[in-house]
């Protein structure tokens, strides 16, 4: 058997504080929780994976850097348990 790593239907949460340190950096503390399934409109609230973590901001015009590290909760697979630090350069949506 093996799990499909795209799915159908989804769930993810996400809360977030920021608060300024020096400009244009802040600090953040963040809580997220989610997962996909494969089948549409499929959704098991057992399965979630959560984590909570905290990060840097940068805030550049145009250019918004993260850098962030997160502790797993609760993980539903291996998957869920690998790569704490990420970078992510742009915005969100």
């Amino acid at each position: 058997y093996a799990k499909p790593i795209d799915g159908a239907s989804g769930l993810m949460a996400t809360s977030e504080y920021s608060f300024p340190v020096v400009s244009p950096i802040r600090v953040a503390m963040f809580y997220d929780v989610g997962n996909v399934w494969a089948d549409g409109y499929e959704v098991h609230l057992g399965d979630l994976a959560s984590s909570l973590g905290g990060g840097l901001r940068f805030d550049v015009p145009g250019f918004p850097i993260r850098i962030d590290y997160a502790h797993v909760i609760s993980a539903d697979d291996e998957l869920s348990l690998t790569e704490p630090w990420v970078l992510w350069i742009g915005y969100d949506f």
